[in-house]
């Protein structure tokens, strides 16, 4: 499948978008969306053959990876997550839904580069829609997905289904966000990708409204997190 566009990840805002790397292993997309905490998917930080989630200190996150440089990482402090387990086997899009991880980091580095805000996919439906993510085969490059659609109108308790979007393994994660000028949101998180019963391509993504009161009850300010002295 032919990826998108590279993006600058050393500027803004592209930056606040970073590299999850879980066990020296796994590799997927995370995005800051509050001073200490990226969202990314919840089967990025879980293993499968031990049907149970890794530990906080097993994942790094690295913002703004472009080639061999990035601009700030962090190790986890803790996480929360929407499911104890994930499911398996067949494809299941409903079970998708708790396909979200909240990831609170030790260093504040959303207080240094900024981060991205929610925003609900039923009042962005006409707004341009990009899915930002670091894929496997170019997983130093921050790749930008320019001409995803909505395949179907967003649905409060569905899934967003998208077209035109060319996701793969390293995007899992990646924040789907709708911009209008240099305001971005963040409508959901990239989950999976499969053909649909027309063997037409779709990505899914979780949407915002899955995570957001758990966004918004960890979100504190930057001043409680930064140490000052006399």
């Amino acid at each position: 499948m032919v990826h998108g566009s590279a993006l600058n990840a050393s500027v803004a805002p592209w930056y606040v978008i970073g590299k999850l790397r879980v066990e020296g292993v796994q590799s997927c997309t995370a995005t800051l969306i509050g001073p200490n905490t990226v969202i990314t998917a919840a089967h990025c930080i879980y293993n499968r053959k031990s049907k149970t989630y890794f530990a906080p200190k097993t994942i790094h996150f690295m913002a703004g990876v472009q080639n061999k440089t990035l601009i700030a990482q962090s190790t986890a402090r803790s996480y929360t997550v929407a499911a104890k387990h994930l499911p398996e086997g067949q494809f299941d899009e409903q079970a998708l839904l708790t396909d979200w991880a909240l990831i609170e980091l030790n260093e504040p580095v959303g207080c240094m580069l900024g981060f991205l805000k929610t925003g609900h996919a039923s009042e962005h439906a006409k707004h341009s829609l990009v899915a930002a993510g670091y894929p496997m085969s170019n997983s130093s490059q921050l790749i930008a997905e320019t001409n995803c659609e909505f395949a179907l109108p967003p649905r409060k308790g569905k899934m967003l289904r998208l077209k035109n979007c060319g996701v793969e393994h390293g995007d899992s994660g990646a924040a789907l966000m709708a911009t209008k000028g240099k305001v971005a949101r963040i409508l959901g998180i990239i989950s999976a990708g499969t053909n649909d019963s027309k063997g037409r391509y779709r990505a899914f993504a979780v949407p915002s409204e899955q995570f957001l009161k758990q966004v918004e009850k960890s979100n504190v300010s930057c001043d409680s997190l930064v140490p000052t002295y006399p």
